[in-house]
Formats: C-alpha cells, structure tokens, sequence
C-alpha cells in the first residue's frame, strides 16, 4: 500500500498526519462491517439464483413424498392444541385460496396441505429453484449475522452503522455465519445431513473474486477515513 504524505496548512506536523494516515489505513470494524454487507449481498444474490457460494448449482430439492406442509408454522404438539380445530383447517382454506390448488390438496385431516414431495411444495410456493427459503419469514437466510469488534450486527442494519466514522475498533477478522435457533438447519445445509438425506448446499462462503471485491471495499472505506479531517 503506498501512501503519499504532504503538509497541510492545519498546522499539524508531519509525523501527526503520518499517524493519522496510518490509523485511518489500519482496518476497523466499521471497513470490515461495510465490505461485510456486500458479501452478504453477493451471496444473497447467488441463493436466489439457485447456485451456492462457489456458484454451483444447489442439489435439488427431495422428491420423496409425500410433504405436509401445516399453515399453522411450526409448533409444538401442546401449543397446536391451543388452536381450535376450526382455525386450523380455516388456515389451509385461506392458503390454497391465495396460492391456488394445482399440485396441493387438503390432508385427510383437513389441517394441513399434503403435496406429492417438497419439490412440489417449493413450486406451489412460487420458487422457480432451490432458494433456501423457508415458507414464512424470518428464516435461516434471514438470521445471517456479521461479527467484528467483538459485536454483531445483521446486514440489513442502518447503513450508519458501518459509516467511515462508526465501529472504529481496529479487527483483524470478520466472520459471517448463522448463529442461534437457525444455526442447526443452516449447518445442515452448509455441510450436508447424511442422517437426514440433506444434501450439501453451501450457501456461506467466499470465491476468490469475492475476496478480492471485499478487499476493494475495505479499502475505499479507509481511504474515505483518512480523507477526513
């Protein structure tokens, strides 16, 4: 990195703006939260397209049926109890209302909707390929968190957290990653569940262009620091 040095007419010596400039050219977690926000953007992106990190197409999703999919959400057996029996089979009513019936229909129950697989299901939901999103949200791809500086931020968070002068914590690391209740389903995903027949869809990660856009980044963010007085 070559940094030019030249006096100012603020009055600062010369070995002050060396310092300075210096400070500003070493990483803080507000540059790597900035570059951090793009990568999410990037692999966002790629998901949506259907490819993981490396840009392969994600196995697709499991044709062995049949799935149940419940309006309801996920709950467990005594909160389910909680729901009249007439709510829940109002829900599935409402749901193949508003997303049609081709390839649904009622279970025999009548509280939730059977599909041939989770394939079938995913096309029912309007997904063109495998997306890695879940029927409602917030999901796994929403709990994505970035950590720097010994804080956690989520990458749709105020662009001002990330500004040239917020989170000037000097970092040598940025990670990416799902933690929390998600963290189990993405790890299944990232690495493959051969317990479970999950495939491996990993959706975390970086390519060599991605570094290379990320260092980019990092770097317009310190230059922007260290042009401010």
């Amino acid at each position: 990195m070559s940094v030019f040095i030249r006096t100012t007419s603020g009055g600062k010596s010369v070995t002050d703006f060396i310092v300075r400039v210096q400070k500003a050219y070493t990483p803080t977690a507000g540059d790597a939260l900035h570059a951090g926000a793009f990568q999410v953007s990037r692999l966002s992106k790629r998901t949506d397209s259907g490819h993981d990190a490396e840009g392969k197409i994600f196995a697709p999703y499991s044709k062995n049926g049949p799935y149940y999919y419940n309006p309801n959400g996920r709950v467990n057996p005594a909160e389910r109890r909680q729901i009249s029996l007439k709510s829940q089979k109002t829900k599935v009513t409402n749901a193949l209302k508003n997303r049609g019936i081709k390839g649904a229909q009622k279970s025999s129950t009548g509280k939730s909707i059977r599909f041939e697989n989770y394939a079938a299901y995913k096309r029912w939901t309007g997904a063109r390929n495998v997306n890695l999103r879940g029927p409602s949200a917030p999901g796994m791809r929403d709990a994505i968190q970035m950590k720097a500086g010994g804080r956690t931020f989520y990458p749709n968070e105020r662009r001002s957290m990330f500004s040239v002068t917020s989170n000037r914590t000097h970092v040598s690391e940025l990670r990416i990653g799902v933690y929390g209740d998600e963290a189990k389903k993405a790890t299944g995903h990232q690495y493959g569940n051969p317990a479970t027949k999950l495939p491996k869809r990993q959706f975390l990660g970086a390519t060599g262009s991605d570094l290379r856009s990320m260092t980019d980044e990092m770097m317009q963010h310190m230059r922007a620091r260290a042009s401010k007085k």
